[in-house]
């Protein structure tokens, strides 16, 4: 029930902070791929690729004609995570193994964005702000390799549960992204830098060397109404 009211809190949230301000109020719907990693992992984690969408407004604080400044509250489903390949060959035979681990989540970032006009219905724009995720599930996948041969297992996981789960529900960190628009039309790229450690209490007694954080990089196409 807390869960559920948070992600409905903040998706009424991204158009009520703008729609008590004497501002002009756009919003943008946005989808694409998402590359993420979690930090600290020994032995280190390899990328993981997925897909990120959502939605955002977009609330003009400041519109200098060929510049803008707006906030952009939004709401993000992203999945992030990791995951492990090993491959050696003896003889002619490939031995491996994999393993990964997807992570579910909500993302509110709130983002300061600088547009600029380039002319012919053309421009560029720069953003950067506070991000806060709330995980939701996951799933767990690992596999072995011998020749041809190479099965797969998957199955859901609770990595966020309160009593058998590893990872805080709560992740909290910082977003930067770049983009053009032609026509409303837009295409950008970001990063995600995170700082909150994403052990709970139980991983930190098992495990207390490095802190994990979640690190993501995305590429989206979006249109802004």
């Amino acid at each position: 029930m807390k869960l559920r009211n948070v992600i409905l809190g903040s998706l009424l949230g991204v158009f009520a902070l703008g729609a008590t301000a004497n501002a002009q109020i756009g919003v943008i719907v946005r989808g694409g791929y998402q590359a993420a990693n979690i930090t600290g992992l020994n032995p280190k984690g390899e990328i993981l690729h997925g897909g990120r969408a959502g939605v955002a407004a977009d609330i003009t604080v400041y519109d200098g004609g060929m510049s803008r400044i707006s906030i952009q509250p939004g709401v993000d489903f992203a999945m992030k995570g990791y995951q492990y390949k090993k491959e050696t060959k003896v003889g002619e035979t490939t031995l491996g193994a994999n393993a990964s681990q997807t992570l579910y989540y909500v993302d509110i970032p709130v983002l300061a964005n600088f547009a600029f006009d380039l002319g012919n219905d053309l421009g560029v724009f720069v953003n950067a702000g506070p991000y806060l995720g709330v995980g939701v599930s996951g799933t767990s996948k690992g596999g072995l390799q011998i020749g041809n041969w190479k099965p797969e297992s998957k199955s859901d996981i609770k990595p966020f549960d309160k009593d058998n789960g590893i990872y805080n529900r709560l992740d909290w960190g910082a977003q930067v992204g770049a983009g053009v628009e032609y026509n409303h039309f837009q295409v950008g790229v970001g990063t995600q830098f995170g700082i909150g450690d994403l052990r709970n209490e139980t991983l930190k007694k098992a495990d207390k060397e490095k802190a994990l954080r979640n690190s993501n990089f995305f590429v989206t196409v979006g249109y802004r109404f």
